[in-house]
């Protein structure tokens, strides 16, 4: 369906004229909350030639948690850590609580004999929550929706002369977001909740030719830029109940509404002579044009057992229906995608003084994700493996988070296909206290 799609990977995909008549081919908290507002785009991980499909690499939307189990997060609420896959779970947060996360990437990127190895990393999300009463608990944050990232270069000579041309492309920026997520107790063990997400950010892609001769170096670049802000949202519930007198049943369930995106879109070309007289023509294709791009819906559940504070075992399926989505052209030609997720977290002893270890938090978890895009009629496919723990500070209230995942993501079994190869590092910060208590004198 997306044969053309390899090309963008493999080679160019636009094409510029010069006026040389030769057509060219055309990538500790206040210090975390300050950083995370200051870059306005979110979380640059490894280079990724899938990402400039669509609209990029779509983030993990969990903590570092959840990234620990293996993506798990819509069915097992915490008391203490926020709820990020599920607001409906927000409901047990009975602490004001802040949680930021900041990762690293190493990535290899193979095509037949070709490897290319890149490194990278942001912050990842930042997010606030509190209790308006025991029924009502009421979150805000910020997080990346998609990633865009990637740069080649390609030089080659044109026959039977001494001038070479060289190819530049470099995708970058991605969807982030603003969230205010509520989540009420409707009944015992029955919760609901509902996320509003403001999307903004900007997707660009520049191409340059570059034309390096012994009289003249002349430069045509090709810019395009979407520029994205409107609102998603997210409905969703769980419930929770005992099964015995020690295990506790968690269902859960959300699902994105799909939505038309506002979006503005820039276009311009501009040339640059450098000879003696240099020279710079600028020529605006399109300067803000308005329109919209259409997101899919995303339904997914999750199932989970646990023993309180002792260990949980969980699994997520979800379904995000990209075949729905279409960009600033209209085009569209996108595959659904499924996600199944399984994890598990055990404590050994959360209530332990003599062994600090027994409190620690231990996770693991797999991951099998479809992505929306072809190859050569082949779906990319993503398998990853996490593990990750939580050291517990002051006195358990607040916790260090780590996760360590590695996975690789390709289409079909052909030795010549472009594959990634993906290790990530994360690192998490949770803060939990009582806020907005009476203080009581006996």
């Amino acid at each position: 369906m997306v044969r053309h799609s390899i090309l963008f990977i493999k080679k160019a995909t636009l094409y510029m004229s010069i006026n040389l008549g030769k057509v060219l081919k055309v990538k500790f908290v206040y210090t975390i909350v300050f950083l995370a507002f200051a870059q306005v785009c979110l979380g640059q991980g490894g280079n990724s030639p899938f990402s400039i499909l669509g609209i990029g690499d779509i983030v993990s939307q969990g903590n570092v948690r959840n990234d620990g189990m293996g993506g798990v997060g819509i069915s097992n609420p915490h008391p203490l850590y926020g709820s990020a896959l599920n607001p409906a779970n927000l409901v047990y947060n009975q602490y004001t609580y802040f949680d930021a996360g900041v990762y690293s990437e190493y990535k290899k990127i193979t095509e037949g004999s070709k490897e290319q190895t890149d490194f990278g990393g942001n912050i990842s999300y930042v997010s606030f929550g509190f209790p308006v009463n025991k029924n009502w608990v009421t979150s805000a944050g910020l997080k990346p929706y998609s990633i865009v990232n990637f740069e080649t270069s390609t030089t080659e000579q044109i026959p039977s002369t001494s001038t070479y041309v060289q190819y530049d492309y470099d995708y970058s920026g991605g969807v982030n977001q603003v969230y205010w997520s509520n989540g009420v107790r409707l009944y015992k063990g029955f919760t609901a909740g509902l996320e509003i997400a403001y999307n903004f950010g900007s997707i660009t892609t520049s191409s340059y030719s570059t034309l390096i001769s012994s009289s003249t170096t002349s430069n045509v670049e090709f810019l395009k830029r979407i520029a994205v802000s409107d609102f998603t949202f997210k409905p969703a519930i769980n419930y929770s109940g005992k099964i015995g007198e020690k295990m506790i049943l968690n269902l859960g369930g959300t699902y994105t509404i799909g939505s038309n995106l506002n979006v503005k879109q820039h276009e311009e070309i501009v040339r640059n002579y450098y000879t003696s007289s240099d020279q710079q023509l600028r020529d605006t294709l399109t300067n803000n044009q308005r329109g919209h791009i259409t997101m899919p819906s995303e339904i997914a559940f999750g199932i989970s057992i646990e023993k309180q504070y002792t260990y949980v075992i969980g699994i997520d399926i979800s379904k995000q229906s990209w075949t729905d989505f279409r960009d600033f052209d209209g085009d569209g030609d996108l595959n659904d995608t499924y996600t199944y997720r399984l994890g598990a977290e055990w404590v050994p002893d959360i209530t332990s003084v003599s062994n600090y270890f027994k409190r620690v938090a231990y996770r693991a978890g797999v991951s099998y994700q479809q992505l929306p895009f072809e190859v050569d009629g082949d779906q990319v496919e993503k398998l990853a493996a996490s593990v990750g723990f939580s050291l517990p500070v002051n006195r358990g209230f607040s916790n260090l988070n780590f996760a360590f995942i590695y996975g690789t993501a390709k289409a079909g079994t052909s030795s010549n296909d472009v594959s990634e190869e993906f290790i990530q590092f994360k690192v998490g910060l949770t803060v939990n206290d009582r806020w907005f208590v009476r203080r009581r004198i006996n």
